[in-house]
């Protein structure tokens, strides 16, 4: 039951990760197709995102990101499938 959980988990958190950069990819198209260069304002836009977003210039995904991602959806998978597999046998049981 345990292998068969930790191989659920980690088949979510390779779904999920997948959806997510497809997405991304998505929308970098999106956003390619629809872009208009403007020479004037260049800088203004980098300036914005990186200093007066919240947390603009230092979240970048990374592979640690990615890497730490997968980690946590696959012990919140777990987690769930073993809590519903306790209580679905507790109820088998009475």
């Amino acid at each position: 039951m345990a292998k068969r959980i930790a191989i659920e988990s980690i088949v979510f958190a390779l779904v999920a990760l997948l959806l997510m950069t497809v997405g991304n990819i998505l929308l970098g198209m999106y956003m390619t197709t629809n872009y208009v260069p403007d020479m004037m304002n260049a800088y203004e836009s980098v300036d914005y995102l990186q200093h007066k977003v919240s947390i603009g210039g230092t979240m970048q995904f990374t592979l640690l990101h990615k890497a730490i991602a997968f980690a946590l959806l696959m012990l919140v998978y777990a987690g769930v499938r073993l809590l519903t597999a306790k209580v679905l046998f507790k109820d088998k049981q009475h």
